[in-house]
C-alpha cells in the first residue's frame, strides 16, 4: 500500500510537470506533428490557428503508468488493456488531426479498436445492467459485446460533436467523472481518474482562452477512457455484490450531449444530408450565438448537471427526471432555433 501511495503521488507530480512542459512548447510540438486547428467558419467559433496538444501530457503519463505496471505489477492486468485501448484511440485521433480521415473511416476504425479492446477482458463488457425503475438486472446474453461497443461509440461521437466551443468538451468529461466518483466508494483505478481530473482542470482554462485544444486525439480518447472506467467499475461492483449505479442514473450523466447528437442526426437525415457532416446547429452553437462564451458554458453545464444532482443527490426518481429533461431540452432547442439568427 505504501509503494502504491508513493507511486500515485509520483504520477500526479509527473503529469503536472509534463503538462506545463508540453504547454510551453505546444506550438513547436503542434507544428512538428502537424496538428494545428485551422478555423473553419462553417464549424468553428475561434478565428486563429490553435495547437491541438491539450491531451498529450495525459497520454504521456498513461503510457508511463502502463510501463510501470508491466514492470512492477502494481495493478491488475485490466489496467494495461484499458490504457492500450485508450492509446489506440488516441493514435487514431492523432492521425485524423493530421490527415483528416473521413467520418465513416474514423467510425469504422473506432468500432474495431473498441471491439478489439473489450474482447481482451470480460470486465470491460456489459453483461447485464441494473434497472432501478423495475428493480432488476437486465441480461444482454449474446448481445453483450456488440452492445458495449455500441455504447462506447455513442459516447465518442457525442463528445466529438460537443467539441465545438472553447472548454465545453473538457467540462463535460470533468463533470461526468466528478459525479461518477462522488457516488462510487469502491473505485478501481482511481489513479487514472485523478490524473484525468487534474489534466482537465488545467486544460479547461487553457482551452477557454484558446491556448490549445483537445483535437480529435483528445475528444476520441477521453470518452473512450471514461467508458472503460465506468464499465469496469460497474462490473467489479456487481462481482462484489456492492450497490451498482443504475442504468438510468448512468444515462442521465451522459444524457445532454447524447440528446443533442440524436437530434442532429435525425435532422440531417430528414434534410437528406450526411448525418456526419459538420454544421453550427448544435445546442452550444445556438447558445453562443446570443450569449458570451462564459454564459454559454454556464447554461450548458446547468442543463447537464441539474438532472444529475436531482437523481444522484436529491433522490428524485430517475425515470421522471429523464422524461422531464428530454421535454425541457426539446422546448429549449425549439425556442433557440425559432428566435436565433440563421447560423
Amino acid at each position: 500500500m505504501e509503494i502504491l501511495n508513493y507511486t500515485n503521488s509520483l504520477f500526479v507530480i509527473f503529469t503536472l510537470i509534463s503538462y506545463f512542459l508540453i504547454f510551453n512548447k505546444r506550438k513547436n510540438i503542434a507544428k512538428f506533428l502537424g496538428i494545428i486547428d485551422i478555423p473553419n467558419l462553417e464549424r468553428n467559433t475561434h478565428k486563429r490557428p490553435v495547437p491541438k496538444t491539450a491531451i498529450l501530457s495525459l497520454m504521456v503519463t498513461l503510457v508511463l503508468l502502463l510501463i510501470f505496471n508491466l514492470i512492477l505489477n502494481l495493478f491488475e492486468s485490466d489496467l494495461n488493456i484499458i490504457i492500450l485501448g485508450s492509446v489506440s484511440i488516441f493514435l487514431l485521433g492523432l492521425i485524423d488531426d493530421k490527415f483528416k480521415l473521413s467520418a465513416y473511416k474514423k467510425l469504422l476504425l473506432s468500432f474495431l479498436i473498441v471491439l478489439g479492446t473489450i474482447s481482451f477482458s470480460e470486465n470491460l463488457v456489459i453483461e447485464k445492467f441494473y434497472l432501478e425503475t423495475y428493480d432488476t438486472f437486465f441480461p444482454l446474453n449474446n448481445f453483450s459485446i456488440i452492445f458495449t461497443t455500441f455504447c462506447i461509440i455513442l459516447l465518442i461521437n457525442a463528445l466529438n460533436l460537443s467539441d465545438g466551443i472553447n472548454g465545453l468538451a473538457v467540462g463535460i468529461i470533468f463533470f461526468q467523472l466528478f459525479f461518477f466518483i462522488s457516488k462510487n466508494y469502491n473505485l478501481s483505478y482511481s489513479i487514472i481518474i485523478l490524473l484525468v481530473l487534474i489534466n482537465l482542470l488545467i486544460t479547461f482554462f487553457h482551452t477557454y482562452k484558446e491556448k490549445h485544444f483537445l483535437g480529435d486525439c483528445g475528444s476520441l480518447m477521453l470518452p473512450t477512457l471514461v467508458g472503460y472506467l465506468f464499465i469496469y467499475n460497474m462490473n467489479i461492483d456487481i462481482a462484489k455484490g456492492a450497490q451498482v449505479i443504475s442504468a438510468e442514473k448512468t444515462f442521465i450523466i451522459f444524457m445532454l450531449p447524447g440528446l443533442d447528437m440524436l437530434r442532429l442526426f435525425i435532422e440531417r437525415i430528414f434534410k437528406k444530408k450526411d448525418p456526419f457532416d459538420g454544421d453550427k446547429n448544435h445546442l452550444h452553437h445556438y447558445l453562443i450565438k446570443r450569449n458570451s462564451l462564459k454564459k454559454t458554458l454556464f447554461i450548458y453545464f446547468l442543463m447537464m448537471n441539474i438532472p444529475i444532482i436531482l437523481t444522484w443527490n436529491v433522490n428524485f426518481k430517475s425515470i421522471y427526471v429523464i422524461v422531464f429533461s428530454m421535454f425541457f431540452y426539446i422546448l429549449i432547442i425549439t425556442y433557440l432555433k425559432k428566435t436565433s439568427p440563421k447560423i
